[in-house]
């Protein structure tokens, strides 16, 4: 469980993050703790959006689409392909030590991060995305943190929770296109329409 901040060049955005594995089956939620209400739910490969004024829906993904901090889920092997690591130090981040990483693109397409990984969880606390000429454009930062299995019995509780039916794409024509995608950097893969 995380309580973090995500900071943006004109807003602060309070979040709370809990993530737990239950047998086999993950479980996440996102939660905006400030203005009106939103709510981010996983379970399993079902991710349901929750905000006032919208109706809320489900798609059936295994990603949420929500501002968690970088690296939680990331497969790690896929991103040696594309970036290198460098070893800046060691700091203190939300009360405890970390170690500081680099994170710089092997092409000079994308942009860099700077993480602090909590020396004994793993987990990291806060995280930097920089562009090419160094400049901040987001800044996660955790306050607070609790790494126990408690969690995991709490979240199973998400299973039982009534929410939106997923969302199925209606069959429809689509005709041929002339438009084609002719390059893409590593890493990425274009979409069939």
């Amino acid at each position: 469980e995380l309580s973090y901040i995500l900071i943006k060049k004109n807003s602060i955005e309070p979040l709370l993050y809990r993530h737990a594995t239950h047998g086999e089956d993950q479980y996440a939620h996102l939660v905006y703790l400030s203005g009106p209400v939103r709510e981010v739910i996983r379970r399993g490969t079902e991710v349901s959006y929750i905000e006032t004024g919208v109706e809320p829906f489900t798609i059936e993904s295994g990603k949420m689409v929500a501002p968690t901090i970088p690296m939680l889920n990331t497969n790690i092997d896929e991103l040696n392909l594309y970036y290198d690591y460098v070893q800046v130090g060691r700091a203190r981040e939300a009360g405890v030590p970390t170690q500081v990483l680099r994170i710089v693109p092997k092409d000079g397409l994308r942009y860099s991060y700077v993480l602090w990984i909590d020396e004994k969880s793993k987990l990291p606390l806060r995280a930097d995305l920089v562009d090419r000429d160094g400049e901040m454009l987001e800044q996660y930062r955790t306050i607070s943190y609790t790494v126990n299995p408690k969690i995991a019995e709490l979240m199973s509780g998400l299973e039982d929770v009534q929410l939106p039916a997923v969302l199925t794409m209606p069959k429809g024509e689509i005709g041929t296109s002339n438009w084609t995608v002719g390059w893409t950097p590593d890493g990425f893969h274009p979409n069939d329409l």
